[in-house]
């Protein structure tokens, strides 16, 4: 169809899929050589059906230790194949990390057109109307109100929020992390106005001393272990709850 450049999103440590079904998969993937693969390990969300089942024990819970094990034989087989991994679950041909991801995990601006879709700009979080239909009709009536007074509301805004300080450093530091060689110390420092250490001791050195976080080149990464036990960094880095 004339395409140069395509990702799958493929999940592994799905209930009853042993190493053996997960290689064949990867197998049978790479003999297409997309440019870009996201392998994602199954996570049961809280609030979905599938959650429901695996509470009711209709359905087994994933097996984290087989999971492990599909992420690490991944990480080996895809670097044998030529894939460069850049991110937790992100493997691209050379020249084609893929930049629109970059842009999140870089704590970066972005903006969201569409219905459900959702924009970080001007220092605050926004997400649109979900309906297809409904956002048409706002983005009509903002049109027509902006052409008859010179000005008009976003009426397919249908809510947002403008995050401190405190979770602005949280997000850059967790979204940074996500990437193999990290979060840069002096331009978290030029950013924030305080270092990685000042914002975040504590929870460093545990981590640091647990063997899941290093430091390298200026850099704070995950090591090839904190990769398998991110989430358990990651919940370490969140800002305080407000108590009120």
């Amino acid at each position: 169809a004339g395409f140069g450049n395509l990702n799958l999103d493929l999940i592994f440590g799905i209930m009853g899929q042993p190493l053996a079904k997960w290689q064949d998969t990867l197998e049978r993937v790479l003999e297409l050589r997309p440019e870009h693969l996201s392998c994602y390990a199954l996570t049961v969300e809280p609030g979905t059906a599938l959650y429901y089942q695996v509470a009711k024990g209709q359905i087994e819970e994933p097996d984290p230790d087989v999971a492990a094990d599909q992420y690490e034989w991944t990480r080996a087989r895809l670097a044998a194949a030529g894939y460069e991994q850049y991110e937790i679950s992100n493997w691209a041909l050379p020249g084609h990390a893929c930049r629109h991801n970059l842009v999140y995990w870089h704590a970066d601006p972005y903006l969201g057109l569409g219905a459900g879709a959702h924009s970080f700009f001007l220092g605050r979080r926004i997400a649109n109307v979900d309906s297809p239909s409904r956002y048409v009709e706002t983005v009509t009536e903002s049109w027509e109100e902006r052409r008859a007074t010179g000005r008009g509301e976003l009426r397919q805004v249908a809510g947002g929020e403008t995050p401190d300080e405190a979770t602005l450093r949280s997000d850059a530091m967790i979204l940074g992390l996500r990437l193999l060689h990290g979060v840069a110390l002096d331009e978290f420092r030029a950013r924030f106005g305080v270092t990685p250490d000042e914002a975040f001791g504590p929870a460093l050195a545990k981590h640091e001393a647990l063997g899941l976080l290093e430091r390298a080149d200026g850099r704070l990464r995950l090591t090839d272990r904190g990769l398998l036990l991110a989430n358990e960094v990651f919940v370490d880095l969140l800002p305080p709850e407000d108590e009120d």
